[in-house]
């Protein structure tokens, strides 16, 4: 069929030049795509030429053409919502029970397993890396879901949905109000507090997840970067279950160094 292919997501990005070299896509979209996308696909409604599009590469009669990323959307709530009219069959019928969304961008830490400190350096000198919508306008959304759709709870997948407290407090006060579904949110031991579980879970969080990633000190810190003591994973957790949440954790086996008693060592600190 003569349809366009195009890649993007956090493997293209990180590695483009090898994922059009090993693939019969035509683009690739480097970082953020709304707008890239909205631009390629117009030039090739257009017919215009599709080389010089910021975010986007081209591949061409075997030749590699690269763009440059543009500036970063710093407000989040400029971008138009997902059209969800295309699968309102899916909410219908049952297929889907829960909404996920994002309500932030960007995280600030360095883990060494992830992409974002490879983000943070695409996009140095390109506006603000973390960006968090507005509460007012996440509960927009939230409640065109909750009465259009008929969803029955809310998943977070924010990298860390607590990272402003002050922020959190707000939208728990709104969300318990104007929404009042179950939902499960992802966060760091670092980054949450007896107050802001207490309020989570006042507003109808049932679940929270939390990277422990390895059980070993130094396999967690200096391998992985995650810069937390044991203390902090186990203060955290303690905390959350004192609200009355339920916990799962994030943890990585197998990461360059480890060995069978470092492995070890995560299963006893989860136990």
């Amino acid at each position: 069929h003569d349809i366009k292919i195009v890649l993007g997501g956090a493997g293209p990005t990180v590695e483009p030049e090898r994922m059009l070299n090993q693939s019969k896509a035509d683009f690739l979209c480097v970082g953020e795509g709304e707008y890239a996308m909205l631009d390629l696909v117009k030039a090739l409604e257009e017919e215009r030429d599709t080389t010089n599009i910021a975010n986007i590469w081209a591949k061409q009669n075997g030749k590699i053409l690269k763009n440059d990323v543009r500036p970063l959307v710093e407000d989040l709530d400029t971008i138009p919502l997902p059209d969800r009219e295309l699968i309102r069959d899916e909410f219908e019928n049952g297929n889907i029970k829960w909404a996920s969304l994002i309500s932030s961008r960007g995280c600030p830490y360095q883990c060494s397993y992830c992409h974002n400190p490879y983000l943070q350096r695409l996009y140095r000198g390109k506006g603000q890396f973390l960006r968090e919508r507005r509460v007012e306008k996440l509960i927009e959304e939230l409640k065109g879901l909750k009465f259009s759709y008929g969803i029955k709870g809310v998943t977070f997948s924010d990298d860390t949905f607590t990272m402003d407290s002050e922020r959190i407090f707000e939208f728990c006060l709104a969300y318990a109000c104007e929404i009042g579904l179950p939902f499960q949110c992802q966060t760091r031991a670092n980054h949450v507090s007896k107050e802001v579980l207490g309020a989570l879970k006042n507003a109808g969080c049932q679940e929270v997840h939390i990277g422990l990633e390895a059980g070993n000190d130094y396999q967690r810190n200096k391998i992985l970067k995650r810069h937390m003591s044991k203390e902090q994973i186990l203060t955290a957790i303690s905390d959350a279950k004192e609200a009355g949440l339920k916990v799962v954790t994030f943890n990585i086996i197998g990461a360059p160094y480890e060995t069978e008693e470092t492995i070890w060592d995560t299963i006893h600190l989860n136990r």
